[in-house]
Formats: C-alpha cells, sequence, structure tokens
C-alpha cells in the first residue's frame, strides 16, 4: 500500500530526487491504515490462543513496542552518523521544529517587538523571502506575511508595505506603494541605521532576480566566446574594451548621487570567455551589484547569475527589490564586480 501510494506520488508529482515521496504527508495515512490491519490481525491471533500463547504473545507485543520506539529515535542518528548526512526522520522533524518555533520567536522578539511598541498602527517594509532565508534556512522563502499571526503582540497593529519590485506572493494583506521610503514610518529607517538584527535581515547580499533580455541570433554569432585550441580565451565582436577580471575588477556604472525611484534598472549586455577551456561553453557568470547611498547602514555587493547562452549574457535587473536602495534618498557610485574569473566586453552597462 505504502510502495503504491508512493508510485502514484512519484507520478503525479514529478520532482528531482528519490526520497520526497517517501514523506510522511504522503505514506502516512496509509501507513497508519497498515498499522491498525496489523493490530487487527495480531488481536485476532492473540484471541485464538491458549493462556500461555497469549502471555508470550504479550511479552513479545512489548519487545516489539520498545525495539520499535527505539528504532524511531536512534536509527536516524545511525544512519546520518554511517552516511555522513544530517540527521533526519522522526528526530529530524523535531529538530526542524524547534528551529523554526525559535526563529519565529526572534522575528516577534527582535524585529515586531521593539517596533510596535504603542497601540496605533505601524508601517515597516515587508520582508521577502529571499532575505528570510539567508538569515534563517529553516523558514525557506516564505515573506514575512506569512508569519503576521505569530508575531505581532496581541493588541498591536503592523502593516506591511512592498514596492512593484518586491515579491508580489503573499498570505496576509501587504500595500503595494509607489514609494516605499515615502511610506514606512521615520522609526523603522532611525532602527535600521542602528540595529544590527534589522541589518541583517534587510540587508542581506541575497541574489538579485533579473529579467531576460532575449539576445537576437546575429548577436549570439558575433559576440560569443571562443576558447583556442592552447587554452587561451577570445572575444569577437564589436563592443567596449576587453576586461580581464580575477573576480575583483569593477566597472563604473554611474558616479554620481541621484534620486533612486528616478533611475532604477541595470541593464548589462556583454560577451564573456573563460579563463580555461571548457567543454560545454560558458557557465553560468556571476556579477555583483555594488552602491553606495545617503543613510549610515552597510553596504554589501549583491550578486547576479547570469545564465551567459554560448558566452552572451543580457539582462535587466531591477534594484528597487533591494531594502538598502528603495529605502534610500540618494543613492551614488553604482559599480558592478565582475566575480566569475575570465575576460568580459561590455556593449551596455547602464541604469534606465
Amino acid at each position: 500500500m505504502i510502495l503504491l501510494t508512493s508510485l502514484i506520488v512519484s507520478l503525479g508529482r514529478p520532482m528531482t530526487g528519490i526520497t520526497y515521496f517517501w514523506y510522511a504527508k504522503y505514506t502516512g495515512i496509509p501507513y497508519f491504515w497498515f498499522c491498525v490491519l496489523i493490530s487487527f490481525l495480531w488481536d485476532h491471533f492473540r484471541r485464538r490462543g491458549d493462556a500461555d500463547s497469549r502471555r508470550v504473545m504479550n511479552v513479545k507485543t512489548s519487545m516489539l513496542l520498545v525495539a520499535f520506539i527505539a528504532v524511531q529515535i536512534s536509527s536516524d542518528y545511525f544512519v546520518a552518523d554511517v552516511l555522513g548526512l544530517k540527521v533526519t526522520g522522526y528526530v529530524g522533524h523535531l529538530r526542524d521544529a524547534k528551529e523554526r518555533k525559535s526563529a519565529v520567536s526572534q522575528l516577534r522578539s527582535k524585529l515586531v517587538e521593539p517596533l510596535a511598541r504603542g497601540s496605533h498602527e505601524i508601517k515597516i517594509p515587508t520582508l521577502d523571502g529571499r532575505f528570510i532565508a539567508a538569515q534563517y534556512p529553516c523558514l525557506y522563502e516564505y515573506n514575512l506575511s506569512h508569519y503576521l499571526d505569530f508575531i505581532v503582540p496581541e493588541g498591536r497593529k503592523v502593516q506591511l508595505c512592498r514596492n512593484e519590485a518586491m515579491q508580489k506572493w503573499a498570505a496576509k494583506d501587504v500595500v503595494t506603494v509607489q514609494s516605499l521610503r515615502s511610506t514606512v514610518d521615520g522609526i523603522f529607517l532611525d532602527r535600521l541605521a542602528d540595529d544590527p538584527y534589522l541589518q541583517q535581515l534587510y540587508l542581506a547580499p541575497v541574489e538579485l532576480r533579473t529579467k531576460a533580455v532575449p539576445v537576437p541570433a546575429a548577436d549570439r554569432a558575433s559576440s560569443s566566446s571562443a576558447v583556442n585550441p592552447g587554452g587561451t580565451s577570445t572575444l569577437a565582436g564589436t563592443g567596449g574594451p576587453v576586461l580581464d577580471s580575477d573576480g575583483t575588477a569593477e566597472i563604473m556604472v554611474e558616479r554620481g548621487a541621484w534620486d533612486p525611484e528616478k533611475k532604477s534598472k541595470l541593464l548589462l549586455d556583454f560577451a564573456y570567455a573563460a579563463r580555461r577551456p571548457v567543454k560545454d561553453g560558458p557557465g553560468p557568470v556571476e556579477i555583483k551589484v555594488v552602491f553606495d547611498g545617503e543613510l549610515k547602514i552597510p553596504y554589501h555587493g549583491y550578486p547576479v547569475v547570469v545564465q551567459a547562452d554560448r558566452g552572451v549574457g543580457r539582462v535587466c535587473i531591477d534594484l528597487m527589490q533591494l531594502y538598502a536602495f528603495s529605502l534610500n534618498p540618494t543613492v551614488n557610485s553604482l559599480r558592478i564586480r565582475l566575480s566569475t574569473p575570465g575576460s568580459y566586453r561590455f556593449s551596455e552597462a547602464r541604469l534606465i
């Protein structure tokens, strides 16, 4: 019965991996009824036996129950120790539940309670799932709206706000606003400048979401990278000068200060060649977006992963998805760091 359920799940929800269809949420119900069937059969044969047989079966049943509980508790540790994996199973579920409870408790005590002190409503930015997962991987990528029932103290009012570039999926009402910095309460911005916990949450160097821009076939043919037999990379086609990066080279995109709500979309169009010969062509290319701003907060390099098609990458990144960008009155010195070693030729790197 359990095997049949697992087969149906694997056909109905095809996913990578070989363990997901054994999860209790799939096999729990047939497993329960399987145990009920075994219990009835066991009771049937016990009633048919004489007094000595029933006594023996009672002893064996008690021993089997003890062994079953011991296996449920210890087998996860044994398997994890032998295979060098993280403890899973029943023990793993308990551990994960405790981690999630602790994470939600910290969101309540360190994020919401210091901000929502009075009875009046306070407006703060919602926290996209990627930022939460960077601090609490056990919470996955559910955004802050999914935890409001657990983190807002009774009698307090919290309104979550977002802009168009931020995560849309929400469990509670999240207000979409044109200007996030003008909407959130000043107490939040004040605490963001001084509170390390808020900075870890809202300023985490998460990977940026990108919007792919189609690359015409002619551009792929003329601008693609090539690897010479000797192992040296070359970049064909037109564009800017070739820049070799060891992972630290930077290109200045916008030097002066400007209002981030006026210009926020970064357009990148480049050709890339790896330093060493690559059998299947260049893989993903990581570029970090770096900038400074008026707010006195830590600034990080935010990675952008570009799937370079035959060595050509063309993407558009809306920087308003970053709280360090969208909450700032002004930003300056926008630059890109070429984190993946290799040769680059940019035909376009500009802010629009």
